[in-house]
């Protein structure tokens, strides 16, 4: 479907690079489902375990801390839909149905 058109679009895109899958804690399958195709250890950048869930600023340093250069975000999940003003004013790479690819390096927060 519309969310292996996302992965397969990283996968091939970005190979090589980290690029960690931000969602809610309800997103558990779809965590496991990435991981499986990517091998990208996400643990580091599950956002409801920084301090503050709904900080960007610290999503954000996180993410450039660890030379993230792009993130998957899933467009029903409640990270994307509580930030979603923020985050489709993005440098989004990719999008279809069921997500995006967005560009961390360009992000900032006003």
């Amino acid at each position: 479907g519309k969310k292996m058109e996302l992965y397969t679009y990283v996968l091939e895109e970005y190979a090589g690079e980290i690029v960690p899958l931000v969602a809610g804690q309800e997103a558990y399958y779809d965590y496991m489902m990435y991981y499986i195709l990517s091998g990208n250890e996400m643990t580091d950048f599950y956002p409801w375990l920084q301090e503050e869930y709904e900080n960007v600023q610290k999503n954000i340093d996180n993410w450039k801390e660890q030379d993230v250069e792009h993130i998957i975000v899933l467009k029903e999940d409640t990270f994307y839909q509580e930030l979603q003003p923020y985050l489709t004013e993005q440098s989004i790479v990719y999008e279809n149905d069921e997500g995006m690819v967005i560009a961390v390096s360009k992000m900032e927060v006003e």
